[in-house]
């Protein structure tokens, strides 16, 4: 039984410099005709059980228009069981006080907010906008309307990047008591700002030294590392992220969309005005049992909890320590075993790729 949805709502009032996500100017389209036809589609799918775990994502969910946002989620709040994670997320400086009361009114009870970085010279680079007192604001302003569950994502590695920096980010997280933060390494995509501009990261040496420290300085404000990129004090974990990397499946809706549904990937058009005409293209993957094997060890394997060898043996009927016996002779002192789960030490997940690399003999 499927328990999951994603919606992704491509409104964005600033396109940041790194982002290759589905988006438009919010200028650009019609949001009401574009809830429109999200909620037609919601309407599809035919859910007929509650659900566990709704997360909006984006472009930039908190851009919506406060008449769109409360349609929105008047009509997603009907789907959540009594037991859920409703999240949203938001830019700093487009989620007023009006709009937070919308989301407590209407069930959300986890925010995570785009930060980014502390940083002037960062934030220039990446084309944030906001301020960081805004921040600090919002956080305020959600905690007082009884939503404590809010994560802060930032982002490592800017050609300007320093500890300094990193130190400023946590300090805040500190400062606001945030119970949730993501750390995720600048990646320049093609089509993005940054690979017009032929915009570099820092060295890999650096990056290395920033995602350690990182990882260290969370650990003594009672962080828990549960995921590469990843960190939350306890019972804080993301549960809609974890089905992701547990390889379950769930259900979205929304331009360039992208769900998993019976060992089935489908995913939605990123043409908007193929998107707006109910046209929602989409492309079909039917993934095999060694494509189903291969996804569930890449996304276990992302976790610090590791892969659930009981779930390995349940879902492909053989045994994971049998199965890939001489590459764990190869990899085990980066592994560490149990009889419940093959983990990455924690002092190699920063270097997983390249131990996947090895497990899994892909480039």
């Amino acid at each position: 039984m499927i328990t999951s949805l994603y919606v992704h709502i491509p409104f964005c009032n600033n396109i940041c410099s790194y982002c290759d996500f589905p988006k438009v100017f919010s200028s650009a389209f019609n949001q009401k005709e574009y809830i429109d036809v999200l909620l037609y589609e919601l309407e599809t799918l035919n859910i007929k059980n509650k659900l566990k775990t709704i997360y909006i994502g984006g472009g930039t969910p908190s851009a919506l228009k406060i008449e769109e946002l409360e349609r929105l989620l008047k009509t997603l709040s009907k789907l959540l069981d009594t037991d859920y994670e409703f999240t949203l997320e938001a830019n700093p400086e487009s989620l007023d006080l009006d709009k937070i009361k919308v989301l407590k009114k209407y069930k959300v009870n986890r925010v995570s907010l785009g930060v980014q970085s502390t940083s002037l010279s960062k934030k220039k680079i990446l084309e944030r906008k906001h301020s960081n007192l805004e921040v600090i604001n919002v956080a305020k302003n959600l905690k007082d309307n009884g939503i404590e569950n809010i994560n802060l994502d930032f982002i490592y590695g800017t050609r300007n990047d320093s500890i300094n920096k990193i130190r400023k980010d946590i300090k805040l997280i500190k400062k606001l008591n945030i119970p949730h933060a993501s750390f995720y390494s600048l990646q320049i995509e093609s089509g993005t700002k940054l690979y017009n501009q032929k915009q570099v990261t820092c060295s890999e040496e650096k990056l290395e030294k920033l995602y350690f420290y990182i990882n260290s300085k969370l650990k003594k404000i009672s962080f828990n590392h549960y995921e590469v990129s990843n960190w939350a004090k306890e019972k804080y974990y993301s549960k809609h992220n974890l089905v992701y990397w547990n390889d379950l499946e769930y259900y979205a809706i929304g331009l360039g969309a992208s769900s998993y549904i019976e060992n089935k990937r489908y995913t939605n058009t990123k043409s908007m005005n193929s998107y707006m005409k109910k046209e929602f293209n989409r492309s079909e993957e039917e993934l095999d049992l060694l494509d189903q094997e291969f996804e569930f060890i890449m996304l276990g394997l992302r976790k610090l909890k590791g892969i659930n060898l009981k779930e390995f043996k349940s879902r492909f009927n053989k045994d994971f320590i049998d199965a890939y016996k001489n590459k764990i002779e190869k990899l085990k002192s980066y592994l560490n075993i149990n009889l419940e789960y093959v983990a990455v030490k924690e002092e190699y997940i920063y270097t997983l790729n390249l131990i996947l690399v090895e497990l899994l003999n892909f480039k």
